[in-house]
């Protein structure tokens, strides 16, 4: 199985995981700063206590996609980061 071959910069989307919705979107904020972005609400899960928010930016390189993600997951509200 081979790494896809991506080509930059691209547009790219994180699906963002956490508890409440608000302070996800403030957390997604600390990260992204004044960059272009879209943020919509994607989804709560079955029992509502999870809800997730698509971000979508337009990423550089590999590096500045992988440090996104990574400064993501470390905000204290986000549960997950796909």
């Amino acid at each position: 199985m081979q790494r896809p071959e991506i080509q930059y910069p691209c547009r790219w989307t994180y699906a963002v995981i956490g508890l409440d919705e608000e302070d996800l979107r403030m957390a997604i904020a600390a990260v992204v700063r004044r960059r272009e972005h879209r943020l919509s609400f994607s989804r709560h899960s079955a029992h509502k206590k999870y809800c997730s928010l698509h971000l979508e930016l337009t990423v550089e390189n590999e590096a500045d996609r992988n440090r996104l993600f990574v400064s993501l997951k470390n905000q204290p509200s986000v549960k997950m980061v796909l």
